[in-house]
């Protein structure tokens, strides 16, 4: 009778650790997690630090806004939040750093 109890047991936490590990659709399941990109952010450097275990946006998805709960999406399906392109970042950029930019891929080239 011991020898079911414990059997029942360990299909018990068996039966609830994988069951935790079911992720939705895009998500991968972590035990050392990391900090998911999200749609409406410019893209973001994380901590080489473990988060909590849980299910995190496959590579190259993004959450679809700062909940943890939210689906994790393309960046092209990100609910009418525009990313920062290379061409806005350099729309930003003052003809003086363009100028030296062009003159050191110049040198590089």
């Amino acid at each position: 009778m011991k020898w079911f109890l414990f059997i029942s047991f360990l299909a018990l936490v068996l039966i609830a650790s994988i069951s935790s590990q079911a992720c939705p659709p895009n998500q991968r399941y972590l035990e050392c997690g990391t900090c998911d990109q999200i749609c409406d952010r410019e893209p973001r450097g994380c901590a080489a630090v473990c988060r909590e275990p849980g299910c995190y946006c496959q590579r190259g998805y993004l959450r679809a806004n700062p909940s943890n709960s939210s689906e994790c999406v393309l960046p092209s399906n990100c609910p009418g939040y525009p990313l920062c392109s290379i061409q806005s970042f350099i729309n930003t950029l003052t003809p003086s750093v363009l100028i030296l930019g062009q003159l050191y891929l110049h040198f590089l080239g």
